[in-house]
C-alpha cells in the first residue's frame, strides 16, 4: 500500500527521529528516551546535528538543549568537557510501513 493513497495522512509518520548516544556517562532512566525522541520530532532542524544533554532535567526542558545543537562534534567535545554532559547525534531513519 502506497502511503500516498493512506486516507489518515496527518498520522503518517514516515520519519521517525532517533538519538544516538556518542559518549554516555549515565544509564538511560526508562522511558527518557522516548520522550527525548517526542520532543525532538518537532526539531526537524536539528536532525543530522549533535546534541548535548546534561542530564534528565534537561528532559523536561528542550531549550537547554537547542542552545547546544551544532554541526561541529569536536566545539560539542570542549562544551562536553566544561559542562559534562552527555553527547547525542541525531539522525533521521527511514521505517516505511510496508517494509518487508
Amino acid at each position: 500500500m502506497s502511503p500516498h493513497s493512506s486516507p489518515h495522512s496527518m498520522n503518517e509518520p514516515k520519519r521517525h527521529v532517533s538519538i544516538t548516544e556518542v559518549k554516555s556517562a549515565w544509564s538511560d532512566v526508562a522511558g527518557s528516551r522516548r520522550s527525548i525522541i517526542r520532543r525532538l520530532a518537532s526539531m526537524q532542524k536539528a536532525v543530522g546535528k549533535y546534541f548535548l544533554r546534561k542530564g534528565n532535567s534537561d528532559v523536561k526542558n528542550m531549550n537547554a538543549g537547542k542552545k547546544h545543537t551544532g554541526d561541529s562534534l569536536e566545539e560539542l567535545e570542549r562544551a562536553r568537557k566544561a559542562k559534562r554532559a552527555t553527547i547525542y547525534a541525531i539522525k533521521d531513519e527511514f521505517h516505511p510501513k510496508t517494509a518487508g
